[in-house]
Formats: structure tokens, C-alpha cells, sequence
């Protein structure tokens, strides 16, 4: 890190910028996938750590894999889709980590259901 991004203060620590940079950061996403329309079939469940980066990146990676490709004929030719669109994905998970209070240490908890994707974010408005 460098003192040109004032991510390490005077004394060669981590400004509060810096520490969500690194990847010694505490703030997690939490990810569970469901079965059906509710929280009773529990399938999987994930927690990234790290930089906010790499959370971002690897929590990205893991709802794609969770984002079911579908197919059908239309007239002649094959049509794919998947369940939910990757740039709303995106921006959901971007508000979430941009927009959360960082003074929580809570984690930011998305459920990814057959019908929908919730994503949750410690702050307010």
C-alpha cells in the first residue's frame, strides 16, 4: 500500500480505507443458496472474506455458478437465459457494498431462492 492513497497513516498502520483494501479486512459476505421458495431445503451456503475486491469478485463467481442457464427451442434455433440477469446481480451486490454502514461488523447476507435473490446490507437509507 502506498501513503499517496492514504491508506496507511503516519505511524505505518492501516487507515480504515486501507484496511478495506487489504486483505486483512473483517467484513464478510455471507451467501446461501435454497432449494425452494423458502428457507426449509437448505442446499449450500458460502462466506467471502478478504478485500473488498476480492469479495466482490469471488461472491460474483459463486451466484453465477447459482444463476441456472436455461434453454429452449424457438422456431429453430436454441435460446439460452439464465435465471437473473448478471448486470442486475452486479448492481445489486455493488449497492450492498458500497452502500452498507461499516461501522457494523455484521455481514452483508444474500439468499439466492428458485424464485428470487435477497440481498441484505447493514445500514440504512
Amino acid at each position: 500500500m502506498n501513503k499517496n492513497y492514504e491508506t496507511i497513516d503516519e505511524n505505518n498502520r492501516f487507515t480504515y480505507v486501507g484496511m478495506l483494501l487489504s486483505d486483512q479486512c473483517d467484513h464478510t459476505i455471507k451467501v446461501a443458496v435454497f432449494g425452494e421458495e423458502d428457507e426449509f431445503e437448505f442446499i449450500d451456503r458460502r462466506e467471502f472474506k478478504g478485500s473488498v475486491f476480492s469479495v466482490l469478485k469471488d461472491t460474483l463467481q459463486y451466484l453465477d455458478l447459482n444463476n441456472h442457464l436455461h434453454s429452449e427451442i424457438v422456431e429453430y434455433q436454441r435460446v439460452e437465459h439464465k435465471d437473473y440477469n448478471k448486470e442486475v446481480i452486479r448492481e445489486g451486490l455493488l449497492n450492498a457494498i458500497i452502500h452498507r454502514d461499516y461501522s457494523f461488523s455484521g455481514s452483508i447476507l444474500i439468499s439466492v431462492y428458485k424464485n428470487r435473490i435477497e440481498i441484505t446490507s447493514l445500514g440504512g437509507l
